[in-house]
């Protein structure tokens, strides 16, 4: 096998835990997490639609030969060190993009668009395949690196309502330079700005997060969409269960 089928077409870095679709293209796990999370169940390549239930499997014959590769071991570690990092956290996603709606107008202002910032959790069917797959991959056993035990931080007791209000301490939204005005800092939820308009530009999001998290400003760039009614991408974060009691 040639390198370049070692590589995922993603993240064009050598796959380490390596899923292939039912189209018999293969994706690492992580790049097929962020898939799955952002809804697109289409291979990236030939585009063919796949059942997350039916048409993921671990190839095991491109992994024997990825464990052979020099740089196997040290992506490895690299990807086990970030795992242990968040092993005790609470996977969160930021979920931002807008809604559209076409209006009646006299103008050729026909558009209202809501630009958002959300805090959502990740669907639980996704992080139980993906934790599926880690567990049968197993990495670890692979290059001999002792995981960190989970502890037990009982989520029976988390509270996932008001997210964004435990997460978020204020975003600033940036607009086309022809609304007034074109900056918008909102301090609390819901984090979204509504216009009309007739034209589609890039909303920019700096998005400020409770002290707690010790996390720094994060910038999203929220390209509008008139094509769908809500367009929305999503990323991940980790947080100390605590925050959520």
């Amino acid at each position: 096998m040639e390198m370049d089928n070692l590589e995922c077409p993603i993240c064009l870095s050598l796959i380490l835990e390596p899923i292939k679709i039912k189209c018999s293209h293969i994706l690492c796990l992580d790049c097929l997490e962020k898939l799955l999370i952002q809804g697109k169940y289409q291979c990236p390549l030939d585009r063919s639609e796949f059942n997350m239930d039916k048409d993921l499997t671990f190839d095991k014959e491109t992994f024997k030969k990825l464990v052979t590769q020099k740089e196997f071991n040290e992506k490895a570690l690299v990807l086990l060190n970030l795992r242990n990092q968040n092993l005790n956290k609470i996977e969160l996603l930021i979920s931002y993009g807008n809604e559209h709606k076409a209006i009646t107008a006299i103008d050729q202002n026909k558009h209202r668009w809501k630009a958002f910032i959300r805090v959502k959790r990740t669907e639980p069917k996704i992080k139980n395949l993906v934790e599926k797959f880690v567990k049968q991959i197993n990495i670890a056993e692979i290059i001999k690196f002792e995981q960190t035990s989970s502890s037990d931080k009982d989520l029976e007791k988390l509270k996932f309502d008001n997210l964004e209000s435990k997460i978020i301490d204020n975003v600033d939204f940036f607009l086309h330079e022809t609304f007034h005005p074109p900056n918008v800092k909102l301090t609390k939820g819901p984090f979204e700005v509504s216009r009309i308009g007739w034209g589609t530009f890039n909303v920019r999001a700096t998005v400020t997060f409770n002290e707690s998290l010790k996390k720094d400003k994060q910038e999203f760039d929220i390209p509008l969409s008139f094509s769908s009614n809500l367009t929305e991408f999503e990323e991940r974060i980790f947080v100390d269960p605590i925050l959520l009691k």
